[in-house]
């Protein structure tokens, strides 16, 4: 991947930009699909915070079906893509590996 920008002046830019490239392209990506309270206010492309026991994400919803019936749950279908970082605190800390010399 090449990128181009007149921002960047020094090497530490550059070292800055070419990490959030990388973990904007190489980043762990999932899918969550959920059922929510109906809001109809929800629209694909809006971004919402997922909360679960232990931590909130920031997805992007990609889909959603909202029920004729106001008992039934609205289905909602989102994404999300981790950086380096975020891969460590989600899945637990990496396992040590050997590596040959």
């Amino acid at each position: 991947m090449i990128a181009e920008n007149t921002a960047i002046k020094t090497n530490a830019d550059a070292a800055r930009t070419a990490r959030s490239l990388l973990n904007l392209n190489a980043g762990l990506a999932r899918t969550l699909t959920l059922s929510s309270v109906p809001n109809p206010a929800l629209a694909p492309g809006d971004v919402i915070d997922v909360t679960f026991e232990d931590r909130t994400e920031r997805h992007i919803l990609d889909g959603l079906t909202i029920p004729l019936e106001a008992a039934a749950g609205m289905q909602l279908s989102s994404r999300v893509q981790y950086d380096g970082a975020d891969v460590a605190r989600v899945l637990g800390p990496a396992r040590p590996q050997l590596v040959a010399a």
